[in-house]
């Protein structure tokens, strides 16, 4: 990133009571995880073991018993949120956690599978196949005690169980559970003091004792029923922190078809323990029942006013909802219904029956009591009643339920119910279910969220802005810059991006995709909420300690990321260049300064670094090798959802000039002084080699980062990340990033790991259109020369030994030099050669075939019959013709190397085609024929001559093309070959000096390996280069062969000359330059200044030659010689 950032925070540790307990268990403290979410309670626990069930109606929830009066709950780890499974005491088990939906699914054909799913998470048991602890009968016992309990996270919830769903009056056994993962292979819960470790297995290693012993076999049964207390009822049996409930009747009272209104579901009520309730008076209150007060309309009371007129023992009782109060006598006296009787109507003993989720309100024993049939019919009120007495049996033990005053007309009221048997899953007589209104388990309580495998941009929802890593890979929060220009592109910017990979069934672990750290940014469980966005509630994560991971406080936004480039690219991220491109490829710096996009980074005259306007700097990357290797891997999630391994190259960064051979080896050095900020420098290692004592530099080795977008095209900018520290490449992510000191004009340095307000210097890499090679106009009569002083030498065929070479060929035709002594001789000889452009060659290494006493012949007809031969069009005989291919024939100029590497080439006697030791070069005969737009060229060879092959019809039968006895047929494909040639530039003066390249080992486009022509005692040689390492290696490298031996060529057209015949060449010159070790010599320039300048024109010696062969020492390289009066050579002294 390249703007302000703001810091990841962290949240403070949680000061609930978390840490006292840490997994569920029974109590009244808030449990609550990371990203403070609030679990449910787990303060009401479970009542003894149930009834056995033989089947599975009638109940909506089981609890899971084994014979030890245990039950089976999920435990939750308060700190990750990991679910487990355990047995524990009932008395110790949070009702919610241990009750269990039991799905059946099969036949007793095809066999039953069971689904446990529970109660309090929604979440099923289930397992991860992967995860569970091998079997292996010989060290299990010590593999079991060593195993953690297993998280619940698998995929596969489907059990074996029983062999029916209705096991008919007898009650359902203890019995194991198992699950097919394979065919043959099991998942089986083991016991380990209490807690479940799942462990696969073969089925048949369920016969084997080691492992059958440590089963957990287990049945269901249904939940005791729950005296319920305050805490119980507001917290609607742990389902909310509450302090308040509201219930529910199904059905409730009716006329008919009208439903009829009743106190109990009208009013949200606040259950108080009786005991502890002292309110207006009451006394009374008794252990084990509650009060239900609304604070407006007042308690829950079985009251004394009947539903109907009509004797007590016959009419029942409303049930309202009024203050307390007390009452007295009509006549003033104290009443015999005391406070304490009236307290009794206002008092209830809720029990919860968990398996069937329903309410039963016991009315205290006297709290429905009524008076007298006969006090009634004497008009006594209830206040002067002597007593009040049960009335009718009705009255006794009485709870709240419906009463059927007509068939067709309920009431609500208090009174006796009847349930059969202790198994309440029957109906009873109160004909109503009671239960809590608004608690439904829904499943969106922690909502699992697993996304798919891939790569995502991840943001945080509040704010909007995405999680990112800046240049050391610490996270931050961040979104793309520039509010009016966009100055970013996330998708070129693999640090923006997270991988998700699948650590289980619904768990994933989380990686930026360009920082590999230690650990995963998340590992774990998501979660999701429909308002906020994706959380997670791993407790782990949340103290300022934990850098670099995602923050648990936070609700995030998962984006996939559709950029196919991101998805496919090895290099995503950095920039780079095939190594095959290297030498040919040179750029521009171009500065991205928002304030001014017209920038370029140059050298100054001082060889610092600045921004400036023009573009006279360009740059030549070369890879950086560290332990052999040039790429370096670097990144997370290679094979995740196919995304590739990231991969980057760091290169130098040389600095070119015009010279297109060698630039005197300037490389970027980052220099350390004494009393200096460092600083980026171009530099040589000559002139690194004198800096002053106590200043030090180090070879800059750069990745090119891409960071930053510049204009209307959205052109990448890219951070030039230093990884080389001084002693070695920290390819692992960098070490400082180069950075434009744009108030005084330097290259410095930043540190990775930025601050708020740092801002990255980035740059563009704009092509620089230099020219390599130098083109040659198509069918062009070419002639080409080396200058010597103020005289031509002229490039011809030799078939005279004009040299003196001691073995030779006799008449065959080497490539030779004019000089001094040295003249073409012979009927129609010339320096003059026929240049034809290979059309398949490289735009920027165009090649060339050149040829001597060449003829042409036109695409024409054959004759069909071969009777009459090369048919022009018109001609007689064209009506029974086929096409024929013209061709171009001639003698062409070769490099004999492949007759010298065992005789295996075109030539014979490979002795004879070297001189001094160094190749020779010569003139075949051979055909130039484009054949369905390829070229080839054909090459005789078996003693073959044009002349013999034409001989019959005056051009080459079309068969015989195809004859291997005759030719040896090379396909023109642009790549270096023995019969093509290149004219590599030596730098970028009007005049074209060249090199003549032709195939040698290692040739390349661009590079200084291969083959090169040179002049060895007047006869043209190949001097062979291979460097070892870098092309451009130092001035001890062999690069000196090519620099010092290769020769310095130029052109000039034929005029009206052909390739096929010419006079001979003038004599040279009077004055000539001769290059030496170390010097030069002039010749024949006495009284003459001559001045020697380098490749960027500094004069290096002027001085008047004193005689005709003056002696003037200079370093090696390139120079310019000018004498007075005559036309300046160039020349490469040794």
């Amino acid at each position: 990133m390249n703007k302000k950032f703001s810091t990841l925070l962290v949240g403070a540790l949680l000061t609930s009571s978390v840490g006292a307990f840490a997994q569920t268990t029974v109590h009244t403290n808030p449990n609550t995880v990371g990203n403070d979410i609030k679990l449910r309670p787990t303060a009401t626990a479970s009542a003894a073991v149930g009834a056995d069930v033989a089947n599975f109606k009638g109940a909506q929830y089981y609890q899971l018993a084994n014979d030890g009066g245990q039950v089976l709950i999920q435990s939750r780890d308060y700190t990750t949120g990991k679910l487990s499974l355990k047995f524990v005491d009932a008395a110790d088990a949070p009702i919610n956690a241990s009750l269990w939906k039991i799905d059946v699914t099969g036949d007793k054909i095809s066999g039953y599978s069971f689904t446990y799913t529970n109660l309090e998470t929604g979440f099923p048991i289930s397992y991860d196949a992967k995860k569970a602890l091998a079997f292996d009968a010989a060290t299990y016992v010590a593999d079991l005690a060593a195993a953690p309990a297993s998280t619940l996270e698998g995929c596969v919830s489907n059990w074996t169980w029983y062999n029916t769903d209705d096991n008919g009056d007898t009650d359902f056994a203890n019995q194991a559970t198992y699950s097919y993962f394979t065919s043959d292979s099991v998942v089986v819960w083991a016991d380990k003091s209490g807690e479940f470790v799942a462990v696969k297995a073969k089925k048949t290693d369920l016969n084997n004792a080691t492992l059958t012993n440590t089963l957990v076999p287990f049945r269901p049964v249904l939940a005791g029923a729950i005296t319920l207390k305050a805490n119980d009822l507001n917290n609607l049996v742990d389902f909310q922190y509450g302090d308040s409930a509201r219930f529910s009747m199904n059905p409730g009272p009716k006329n008919g078809t009208t439903a009829l209104s009743e106190v109990l579901t009208k009013y949200n009520f606040k259950a108080i323990d009786a005991d502890q309730y002292t309110v207006n008076g009451f006394t009374g209150g008794t252990a084990n029942y509650v009060v239900l007060e609304n604070k407006v309309a007042g308690l829950l009371m079985v009251d004394t006013v009947f539903h109907n007129e009509g004797l007590p023992s016959l009419t029942p009782l409303k049930i309202a909802v009024k203050k307390f109060a007390t009452v007295t006598k009509s006549d003033g006296t104290a009443s015999n219904l005391t406070a304490t009787d009236l307290s009794k109507r206002y008092q209830f003993q809720v029990t919860y029956y968990p398996s069937v989720d329903s309410l039963n309100f016991a009315v205290l024993e006297g709290g429905a009591y009524k008076i007298t049939d006969a006090e009634k019919n004497a008009g006594t009120t209830w206040a002067d009643a002597a007593a009040l007495v049960p009335g009718d049996a009705d009255t006794q033990d009485a709870v709240l339920k419906l009463v059927y005053l007509t068939p067709t007309h309920t009431e609500f009221t208090a009174g006796k119910a009847y349930v059969e048997g202790d198994k309440y899953g029957t109906d009873g007589t109160i004909f109503t279910k009671i239960n809590f209104a608004d608690r439904e388990f829904d499943g969106t309580y922690l909502t699992r969220y697993t996304p798919a495998e891939g790569l995502y941009f991840i943001k945080k929802d509040a704010t909007g802005k995405y999680v990112v890593c800046n240049f050391s890979g610490t996270m931050m929060y961040d979104v793309e810059s520039g509010d009016l220009v966009k100055t970013q592109d996330y998708n070129n910017m693999p640090a923006t991006m997270w991988v998700v990979r699948s650590t289980g069934c619904s768990t994933v672990a989380i990686t930026n995709r360009e920082y590999a750290k230690a650990s995963d940014v998340f590992e774990g469980q998501l979660y999701v909420d429909a308002e906020n966005g994706i959380y997670f509630i791993d407790d782990n994560q949340n103290s300022a300690t934990m850098a670099n991971k995602f923050n648990y406080a936070d609700y995030l936004a998962f984006t996939p990321v559709e950029n196919e480039v991101a998805k496919t690219s090895l290099y995503h991220g950095y920039k780079h260049i095939s190594s095959d491109l290297l030498t040919i490829k040179k750029f521009y710096l171009g500065y991205n300064l928002f304030a001014d996009q017209d920038l370029y980074l140059n050298v100054t005259g001082d060889k610092n670094f600045a921004p400036s306007k023009d573009q006279s700097t360009y740059y030549e990357l070369e890879e950086v090798v560290d332990a052999t290797k040039t790429e370096f891997n670097f990144g997370t999630g290679a094979g995740v959802a196919g995304l590739p391994q990231l991969k980057r190259t760091a290169y130098k960064l040389k600095v070119k000039d015009a010279n297109l051979v060698d630039n005197d080896k300037v490389y970027v050095y980052l220099i350390s002084e004494k009393g200096k900020n460092p600083y980026y420098k171009a530099m040589t290692s000559k002139q690194i080699a004198a800096l002053p004592a106590g200043s030090s530099a180090k070879e800059a080795h750069f990745y090119l980062k891409s960071d930053q977008i510049r204009g209307a095209a959205n052109e990448e900018c890219y951070v030039l990340i230093d990884i080389y520290n001084g002693t070695t490449n920290e390819t692992g992510n960098g070490y400082v990033q180069a950075h434009c000191e744009d108030e005084v004009g330097a290259l410095s340095y930043m540190n990775l790991d930025n601050i708020a307000t740092e801002r990255a210097s980035a740059f563009t890499l704009d092509d620089a259109d230099v020219v390599l090679y130098r083109t040659i106009a198509e069918a062009k009569t070419a002639k080409i020369f080396r200058q010597r002083g103020t005289a031509k030498e002229y490039l011809y065929e030799d078939g005279n030994n004009k040299v003196n070479a001691p073995a030779f060929v006799k008449d065959f035709g080497y490539l030779g030099l004019t000089a001094e002594g040295i003249i073409p001789e012979g009927e129609a000889t010339t320096t003059a050669m026929y240049a034809q452009y290979v059309k398949a060659s490289n735009d920027i290494m165009p090649q060339y075939l050149f040829a001597v006493d060449t003829a042409t012949v036109a695409d024409a007809k054959w004759c069909a019959t071969g009777e009459h031969g090369y048919v022009k069009e018109g001609d007689a005989h064209s009506d029974h013709t086929v096409d024929y291919i013209g061709y171009l024939a001639g003698r062409f100029m070769v490099n004999l190397t492949d007759s010298i590497e065992g005789n295996t080439g075109m030539l014979n006697n490979a002795d004879k085609f070297k001189y001094a030791g160094y190749d020779r070069l010569g003139f075949v005969e051979a055909i130039y024929r484009v054949e369905n737009g390829t070229e080839y060229l054909y090459i005789l060879k078996g003693g073959n001559t044009l002349k013999g092959l034409q001989a019959e019809y005056g051009v080459v039968a079309p068969e015989t093309f195809a004859d291997a006895t005759v030719f040896d047929k090379k396909k023109l494909d642009g790549k270096h070959a023995n019969y093509a040639f290149s004219l590599r530039l030596i730098n970028e003066d009007p005049e074209k000096d060249f090199l003549i390249e032709s195939k040698g080992e290692g040739s390349a486009i661009g590079s200084f390996k291969g083959a090169w022509v040179k002049v060895q005692n007047s006869c043209p040689v190949l001097a062979k280069f291979t460097t070892t390492g870098s092309d451009h290696a130092d001035e001890a490298g062999t690069i000196e062969e090519l620099i010092n031996n290769a020769q310095i060529f130029n052109i000039e057209e034929g005029l009206d000359e052909v390739a096929t015949g010419n006079e001979g060449i003038d004599a040279p010159a009077t004055i000539s330059i001769i290059a030496e070790n170390g010097a030069i010599r002039v010749l024949n320039a006495a009284g003459k200044t001559v001045t020697v300048s380098n490749v960027l024109g500094q004069t290096i010696a002027s001085t008047v030659a004193t005689s005709d062969d003056a002696k003037i020492n200079i370093p090696a390289g390139l120079v310019v010689v000018a004498v007075d009066g005559e036309a300046a050579v160039k020349a490469i002294v040794k």
